[in-house]
């Protein structure tokens, strides 16, 4: 605090002692007290952050109290506010934000919390993984060692279980390891990968589908331009196709959350991170992002949707002009990708399209999609493609 002048002292003691009429008293102003002097030099910054040692002292210095001159202090005096709140306030604001992005992990709430029910659910999903992952390299080894099947529609259908195989490995072992857990965390870093990879696998898959159908639509409704058609090429490019797709779409979304700042809460009722999930635990308004990203997602499925239900309704007027015979063994292989497209989108409607906001339901929605498709994949396939049972049988 800066010291008065000896100027100062000496114009105060002659004022005391000056006699004075008792009009004049009564006439004559006191003294306009000057304002205090500030030391020069401190940054709104540093003069906040110096002051935080004020919340230690009983009885703080005086010249603390003002010692940031460009305080905002006609804010403070509309809400009645002393100099020492409103500096509090703001090094509380500092504090608030330089905490930001402190999230290094989240928590999952998990499926259900009774002990017994997660033991038995351990051995379910355990069991159904193991059969998902078995089930799906047979089905790609099988289409690479038989020579009867190397066609383009059983090269897509190798690359589907190749698909399916990634897609339930996103998930499902993390799940499967949580049922031990009392405390079922996942790192920052590990829960943007489960987004990324999530909508990757899933975006490849739903164009891979619309890649079959077409398969489908030229052998049964254009047959005599389909080997020039559907080549060894062209099967390639619809591959690659689906694959770029799955990665815009998924590095699109990941570009969006991962930026987002996470301050505060860190719970999500679910068993793996997904983008309508993480996104509510951002520290600022997200109804703008969330519609951005539902759109996006939302195009792709829609898009994927619409072309498949053309596809096959070609289809299926064309088998109505077809013989018995014919339309018989092309609608069973058709019924066969229905069912896939139907388990495959029915989930994805309702998590990102129409969401219910039910927790139970977008569980059971999130279990199906994540653990259970990747496994119907494989038994549809098998025990209702005629060409796959023969080839099984010759091994």
């Amino acid at each position: 605090m800066q010291l008065m002048s000896v100027t100062d002292i000496l114009m105060s003691i002659h004022y005391i002692l000056s006699p004075m009429s008792s009009s004049e008293v009564k006439q004559r102003p006191p003294p306009a007290r000057p304002p205090p002097s500030f030391p020069p030099g401190p940054t709104p910054l540093t003069a906040t952050l110096s002051l935080s040692l004020l919340s230690r002292h009983s009885t703080p210095p005086l010249g603390l109290l003002w010692a940031q001159p460009s305080l905002p202090h006609e804010k403070a005096a509309k809400v009645g506010w002393s100099p020492l709140k409103l500096i509090k306030l703001e090094e509380t604001e500092l504090n608030g934000r330089s905490n930001q992005s402190v999230v290094s992990e989240f928590i999952f709430l998990g499926l259900c919390d009774s002990w017994e029910l997660q033991a038995f659910l351990l051995v379910i999903f355990s069991s159904l993984y193991l059969i998902t992952i078995l089930g799906n390299i047979f089905i790609v080894l099988l289409i690479t060692a038989d020579l009867h099947l190397h066609c383009p529609m059983y090269f897509l259908l190798a690359n589907l279980s190749f698909i399916d195989l990634c897609l339930s490995s996103v998930t499902t072992p993390k799940m499967i390891t949580d049922f031990l857990k009392a405390n079922k965390s996942i790192s920052f870093g590990s829960c943007m990968c489960q987004i990324f990879f999530g909508h990757f696998f899933g975006g490849c898959e739903m164009v891979l589908l619309v890649s079959m159908a077409y398969d489908r639509y030229m052998a049964i409704c254009k047959p005599l331009h389909y080997s020039s058609i559907m080549n060894t090429q062209m099967c390639i490019r619809l591959v690659m196709t689906s694959w770029t797709i799955g990665f815009v779409h998924s590095i699109s979304q990941l570009a969006i959350i991962i930026q987002l700042p996470f301050c505060g809460p860190r719970e999500l009722d679910s068993f793996f991170c997904d983008i309508p999930l993480v996104i509510k635990l951002a520290c600022m308004d997200t109804y703008i992002l969330e519609m951005l990203i539902n759109a996006d997602s939302g195009v792709l499925a829609t898009i994927c949707f619409i072309l498949l239900l053309i596809s096959y309704s070609y289809i299926l007027l064309t088998l109505c002009h077809q013989s018995k015979d014919g339309a018989s063994k092309a609608l069973s292989t058709c019924t066969a990708h229905i069912t896939v497209v139907v388990l495959f989108f029915g989930p994805c409607i309702f998590i990102y399209l129409f969401p219910l906001n039910i927790t139970w339901v977008d569980k059971f929605l999130a279990v199906f999609y994540a653990a259970i498709t990747p496994l119907l994949n494989p038994v549809i396939y098998t025990l209702r493609n005629k060409e796959i049972r023969n080839a099984i049988k010759r091994l």
